[in-house]
């Protein structure tokens, strides 16, 4: 049984090509209307399909009025006319449209496949995989963007039954190649990314006669720095939102901290270590910081105005900082025991139930394009998955900082929430317990003994 399975799946991904192929060719105008297209026998050899697959699939481009079956003497090409439209639905996280210029791509698109018609909206983040998968069921979405963390969630609450499975794009990073795959299925491909780093005025460093960050910095190291910042310009020498799933974690990936470890004991001494030292970088300053950020954009305001010198921070949201005045660059994080980064990434998926297959992984094979790669690399400060593309050298016409490929130096550090052993909602769910700890109403003991309580009635990430 397992024997026949990649042929079943393999015979569908030739005929998928094979319509793709030609879908892209006739609205391309490779094929002009009025052309014929090779014969059956033909396209079946190019292909490496039957005549009746070969049959089925330009059944389907007849449907869609691409071509016009003429008995004993084959497919002629028909003109796309505006009746024939497409319209698919892109699903989209609210920050996209800065981080990755997603309208002057979806332009792109059109004008290079008139005939689909994209219509975009924004989803909420919280609770994201649910609302996907309501819209899905209502046939409200044919394409959706979907970062690792939801990504997880949503094949795992649905067994991936949704998703279509896709082909990997050759030329993208490997280390992002097999992030969104599902019982060794391809189900969203990675679009862009970013590690979590280091943001700094370099104004500041230099009018308090500091050194920049740097690779060997450790945390030590920049609680001495931001209190001299601090003294020296009067606001946050450093600032992060503690509560973000995408920040206070990392301090539990430096320290080896992992969910079902066969010593319970050593886990339990890095759990506490790493909350307290999470709390204890921001909460010793002059001001109290869990009352200035509601989300990581409000640090990221702070840092603009030049209120905070160093922040946690992405490549993503450099983007938010192109209108900034303010003289910074960027740097690995700090390390403790093991220098790690959170891995953020966001993937493309596709509705395994949408009315327009083909149209929504037309889009997707576009977004991924190297054209449109580096469209993002050129006018956006996130990183396309593409390398080709995110290692682009040219005139830039961005205010970008010095370092911006640092990323490349410290991708063996990269890592991902399920590094933890933990899911996104065991986090979810142990930031819940760490509130009143953060606030210095409750000692790390206590939470520790709640947090392995919740744990131990979920089974460790695979």
């Amino acid at each position: 049984m397992t024997g026949k399975k990649p042929q079943r799946s393999t015979f569908h991904k030739r005929l998928d090509h094979m319509i793709a192929t030609l879908r892209n060719q006739i609205v391309s105008g490779n094929y002009a209307p009025g052309e014929m297209l090779p014969s059956i026998a033909e396209l079946g050899e190019q292909y490496g399909l039957s005549k009746n697959s070969v049959r089925k699939g330009l059944e389907l481009l007849s449907e869609e009025e691409l071509i016009m079956k003429l008995p004993k003497v084959g497919a002629r090409v028909l003109h796309p006319v505006p009746e024939r439209q497409i319209k698919i639905k892109l699903g989209c996280y609210k920050n996209i449209a800065k981080e990755a210029k997603l309208d002057a791509l979806l332009q792109a698109f059109h004008a290079k496949y008139p005939q689909v018609e994209v219509q975009s909206f924004l989803l909420p983040y919280d609770p994201y995989h649910t609302t996907v998968k309501e819209f899905m069921d209502n046939d409200w979405l044919d394409v959706m963007t979907m970062n690792y963390s939801d990504f997880k969630l949503f094949s795992t609450d649905t067994e991936s039954e949704y998703l279509e499975e896709l082909d990997s794009f050759p030329g993208t990073y490997k280390f992002l190649s097999k992030l969104f795959t599902y019982n060794e299925r391809l189900l969203a491909v990675p679009w862009i990314f970013s590690p979590v780093i280091l943001a700094y005025n370099q104004s500041h460093f230099t009018q308090s006669g500091l050194t920049e960050p740097n690779s060997s910095w450790t945390w030590e190291d920049l609680k001495a720095a931001a209190a001299k910042l601090a003294a020296d310009h009067g606001g946050f020498g450093f600032y992060y939102h503690m509560p973000s799933s995408n920040r206070w974690p990392i301090m539990l990936l430096q320290n080896g901290f992992v969910n079902g470890a066969e010593n319970a004991e050593a886990e339990k001494a890095k759990f506490i270590a790493s909350i307290e030292e999470c709390r204890d970088l921001i909460v010793n300053q002059s001001y109290s910081p869990l009352h200035f950020s509601e989300s990581n954009a409000d640090v990221e305001e702070l840092f603009a105005r030049g209120k905070a010198s160093m922040i946690l921070c992405t490549y993503y949201s450099l983007n938010k900082m192109q209108s900034a005045d303010v003289d910074y660059d960027i740097a690995p994080i700090p390390r403790r025991d093991t220098p790690a980064t959170l891995l953020l990434t966001t993937g493309l998926a596709v509705n395994a139930r949408s009315r327009h297959k083909h149209a929504a992984k037309l889009l997707v094979d576009f977004l991924l394009s190297e054209e449109a790669q580096l469209m993002i690399r050129k006018q956006t400060l996130s990183i396309p998955s593409l390398e080709r593309a995110a290692e682009w050298k040219g005139v830039d016409e961005l205010h970008r900082p010095s370092r911006f490929h640092m990323y490349r130096e410290i991708i063996p550090t990269f890592k991902l929430m399920t590094d933890l052993g933990l899911h996104h909602r065991d986090i979810i769910a142990i930031r819940r317990e760490l509130m009143l700890f953060w606030a210095g109403m409750e000692e790390a003991e206590a939470v520790w003994e709640r947090v392995q309580q919740l744990l131990e009635l979920r089974n460790p990430v695979n």
